[in-house]
């Protein structure tokens, strides 16, 4: 039998052809596996996988909200949990409790940002959930827990979220879980600027004064993750190249290097760990204060209890070494709960400041604490110490 030789520049071709074959069926694989839901999202999977499909729009009253499919966190390393959103913005699982009869347990609504979200933990994770299930099991009867954070959102979105659920729904125990991170500085137009939302609105003395209908047209409606559906509408990134890239990126950095790096951007929001260093951070305090008493007094006017939770963050309780020595000896990380806590003192507002617990349990852990490895938000843990404290401290119905 006689063997025939190839050329060079054939057998160049069909190696290069047999290299592409290989590479098209290891990126078909890929593709498949992840979209089915068998190869997780980690640092290697694109981001284009996550599968989120919300849209994002305003509320009837003007706050953000995401609607009609699922959320999820795009974050290295903190694995992808899909958080159902309907048409409303709601959890499916806490709108249809919504309905309200004589027999209807104790509900409390708890609003706030990401912290309160937690799209880092499955849903029945969260602390709200945590507390429903605490306090049904100390009370010995059912008591509902309704989870209406939304990321990226300040204090005046808080509120306008609450018009909107006070329309829904009966509460008889609001809680703002307010976090010192950015809760402040996102509600200035000026300070929030690189952090906001589209279309998010401010408060204003006009504004607050009527219920303003600040929806957008559907035509107008913001697909957030306008990107991420299109690539996945075509052959979407390489999955091996775009893995390649990222795991090298990941390579090439250390944790405490990619936090550095992540809050050399957010130096601007340093300025809430101490006493206003200029006229912007100053009318920001002024600005938030107001809003929540105009929260606390629309909830006590609707028959409701109020309760201002202070929500220890990252930079508080465990991420302050990433700070450069000189950033760190000029912020005062304990100053906006001391001024918030004597604030409400003063009107009369009940507050709960949860840092001086997370400060104690974190003496017996270790890095990183409650939050996830290079990256701020909780944890698993951080959201149970937060359920513990609420019922070690909190006053039940």
């Amino acid at each position: 039998m006689t063997q025939i030789g190839l050329s060079f520049k054939k057998q160049l071709f069909f190696s290069c052809f047999t290299l592409g074959l290989v590479w098209v069926m290891i990126e078909l694989c890929c593709h498949l596996l992840t979209l089915m839901g068998w190869l997780p999202y980690n640092i290697f999977t694109p981001v284009i996988y996550t599968q989120e499909t919300v849209t994002y729009r305003l509320d009837i009253n003007g706050s953000p909200i995401f609607v009609g499919g699922y959320k999820a966190y795009r974050q290295p390393g903190v694995p992808v949990k899909l958080r159902s959103y309907d048409s409303q913005g709601f959890n499916p699982h806490d709108h249809k409790r919504f309905s309200k009869e004589s027999k209807d347990p104790y509900r409390i609504g708890f609003f706030g940002d990401s912290y309160t979200e937690g799209l880092q933990v499955e849903g029945h994770q969260t602390f709200p959930r945590l507390i429903e299930e605490a306090l049904s099991a100390k009370l010995d009867k059912p008591v509902s827990c309704f989870n209406f954070g939304v990321g990226g959102t300040g204090t005046y979105h808080h509120y306008l979220r609450y018009l909107t659920v006070s329309q829904k729904t009966e509460l008889d125990h609001v809680v703002l879980c307010f976090l010192p991170q950015n809760d402040v500085l996102n509600n200035h137009p000026q300070l929030g600027q690189r952090f906001e939302l589209p279309n998010a609105p401010y408060f204003s003395t006009v504004l607050a004064k009527g219920n303003i209908n600040h929806s957008l047209p559907i035509n107008e409606q913001q697909a957030v993750n306008r990107r991420i559906l299109w690539l996945r509408r075509t052959v979407g990134l390489s999955f091996l190249a775009s893995g390649t890239y990222r795991l090298l990126r990941q390579a090439f950095a250390s944790g405490k290097q990619r936090k550095a790096g992540i809050w050399t951007w957010r130096e601007s929001w340093l300025g809430v760990y101490g006493p206003p260093p200029n006229q912007a951070w100053e009318e920001a305090w002024q600005i938030t204060e107001d809003v929540i008493q105009r929260f606390y007094q629309q909830v006590t006017a609707d028959g409701a209890q109020f309760t201002l939770l202070l929500v220890a963050d990252s930079l508080q309780i465990g991420d302050s070494e990433i700070l450069a020595p000189d950033k760190a000896t000029a912020c005062d990380l304990s100053y906006p709960n001391r001024r918030l806590k004597r604030w409400a003192f003063q009107h009369l507002i009940p507050c709960l400041d949860s840092l001086p617990y997370f400060l104690a349990k974190k003496t017996d852990l270790g890095y990183p604490y409650f939050s996830w490895k290079h990256d701020g938000h909780y944890a698993q843990l951080g959201h149970q110490t937060m359920a513990d404290f609420w019922m070690a401290l909190a006053q039940s119905p």
